[in-house]
């Protein structure tokens, strides 16, 4: 037996009207007797044994009618009408049992292909010791048809000096990824990826030493390796920019003209044996992408659509401490939301943190917080737009959120964090000098990548850079020559003095607190609709122009 992922359709397309063998995570459709409308809701399990009379009862949680949306009952299935399964072919985020699927020829396939790259050499067994090996199973989704796929992978936890081996391969950071984008949107260039088959049997024995060899190839091409982001590749002419390249380990995401194309993915093609390339419409990364005319939309709802809440018994008070089992469940759905909010989701990222930094004390109303953050990311879905912002994209403005600005308000979102400060503070001036430092100093990395890509240069200077905040105390302790009472946080407002003296950054600004949009990346319960508001329509407030 193999446990698989993704190919609930290849086995279940067969069962849509049983509701004997439904399953976990299922969307169904039905009627209550005697109703007209259609009411939607997920399988959460059975609420019965499925050898007694109670086979047919099952636990939901409903997604329609609006008024009972998140409202999870009991219900025997077998009394409804019109039942429907909803999702069969979608994919789904869960182990899947399957018996009857074959991977002889997938296996065959995986062996070929060691053989075909002179991956392994054969020698006598004397009693060495031996790092064993498994088989990893997966079914491959390509132009809607599933392939089965099989990789033959050693338990390299076994190697006795695995701490003397360097594993490290530098990969496109997120921020950098949406720095490209705008600037891919603003040359009207297409997205495209492309996904090197088998990477590691085509380059050497690990991540960082196929990283040199991909390195190698493009340097070679005539590319730039960024200073500030090694995994990020570009190509200047005479006229300028031509191209640029990311790399994730064997994903690589390109834009360019077609010259480019021509003189360098060609070569690539060449190079190494490619899988699947992409255009306009793909999926980057667990990340949806799509082109339309001069935008490019960063979503993940197919994502979004998988989070499942957690069927919690409603006699449980709210200050039950949870077992260790639920603390497992909590700190799954705390993973899976930190990604969506590193992502695409900034709104969140605040609650989940907080909800994360006291997990050890966790109760019930912890995870009824999760559920409710998830029900949220689904009802209220969210996209960035990379838009093209005109001849004059050249200034950065940070908020606790960093976004690429051009003309008329038009803005491209960078990056954003909500965490920690990296010590403790004792006033709310100290900790927003903190935040300040801190995102002063990722924008101004930022701003050397912009710089280098755009103008193939690598200096600060003459690149704007706004900073703005709702903290009085702290703008007027930067532009005053009167030193701050704690001798500790001097350093901090000075090192951000000198950077405004020596023209990195252009201002600090001060604006109300109403006007901050990164408020919900600070405050508990602030609004977030603001920042997905800019998001989704590429423009910034006018208290922020």
């Amino acid at each position: 037996m193999i446990y698989m992922r993704k190919v609930w359709n290849i086995i279940l397309s067969h069962r849509q009207n049983d509701c004997m063998k439904l399953k976990k995570d299922q969307i169904v459709n039905f009627k209550i007797p005697g109703e007209n409308d259609t009411r939607e809701a997920i399988i959460l399990g059975r609420a019965g044994k499925a050898t007694t009379v109670k086979k047919s009862w099952y636990n939901i949680e409903y997604n329609q009618p609006e008024n009972m949306r998140g409202d999870q009952i009991s219900i025997d299935l077998r009394t409804v009408n019109d039942l429907k399964v909803v999702n069969q072919s979608d994919d789904l985020n869960e182990d899947v049992l399957l018996s009857d699927i074959d991977f002889t020829e997938a296996r065959e396939a995986e062996l070929d292909n060691w053989r075909k790259h002179n991956v392994y050499e054969e020698v006598e067994d004397n009693g060495q010791n031996c790092i064993s090996t498994r088989w990893v199973y997966t079914m491959k989704e390509l132009e809607n048809e599933f392939h089965r796929k099989a990789r033959l992978v050693a338990k390299g936890f076994e190697e006795d000096s695995l701490d003397e081996i360097p594993k490290n391969s530098p990969t496109c950071e997120k921020q950098s990824l949406r720095l490209i984008l705008s600037i891919i949107a603003s040359k009207r260039w297409s997205i495209n990826s492309v996904d090197i088959k088998t990477a590691f049997l085509q380059g050497e024995k690990m991540q960082r030493e196929w990283y040199e060899k991909v390195k190698a190839t493009l340097l070679d091409c005539g590319g730039t390796v960024s200073k500030i982001d090694s995994a990020v590749f570009y190509w200047y002419n005479e006229k300028g920019l031509t191209g640029v390249l990311a790399v994730h380990v064997d994903d690589f995401l390109w834009a360019g003209s077609s010259t480019f194309e021509k003189s360098v993915v060609s070569r690539i093609r060449d190079m190494f044996k490619v899988g699947k390339e992409s255009c306009e419409s793909f999926k980057y990364l667990g990340l949806d992408l799509s082109q339309e005319n001069e935008t490019i939309v960063l979503s993940q709802q197919d994502y979004v659509r998988m989070l499942k809440t957690v069927l919690i018994d409603k006699d449980r008070v709210k200050t039950s401490p949870l077992s260790s089992s639920e603390q497992t469940l909590l700190r799954s759905k705390i993973g899976q939301l930190l990604w969506l909010a590193r992502q695409t989701r900034p709104d969140i990222a605040f609650d989940v943190a907080a909800i994360s930094s006291k997990i050890k004390s966790s109760t019930i109303e912890d995870l009824k917080k999760v559920n409710k953050i998830i029900r949220k990311v689904q009802n209220d879905p969210v996209s960035l737009q990379f838009q093209n912002l005109g001849h004059n994209m050249v200034e950065v403005r940070v908020v606790m959120l960093c976004f690429l600005m051009g003309d008329d308000g038009k803005v491209n979102p960078i990056t954003w964090q909500s965490k920690k400060l990296r010590r403790v503070v004792r006033s709310t001036l100290a900790s927003e000098a903190l935040a300040l430092a801190d995102g002063v100093d990722c924008v101004l990395s930022l701003a050397a990548l912009f710089k280098e890509l755009m103008h193939n240069e690598n200096d600060l200077m003459h690149t704007p850079v706004d900073c703005f905040v709702d903290n009085k105390d702290l703008y007027h302790a930067i532009y005053s020559d009167k030193p701050v009472g704690e001798k500790r946080l001097r350093v901090e407002i000075n090192a951000i003095k000198q950077l405004l003296q020596g023209g990195e950054l252009k201002k600090v600004n001060w604006i109300q607190t109403n006007e901050q949009i990164a408020n919900v990346l600070t405050k508990h319960g602030a609004s977030g609709q603001d920042i997905l508001r800019c998001f989704e329509k590429g423009l910034l407030n006018s208290s922020l122009l």
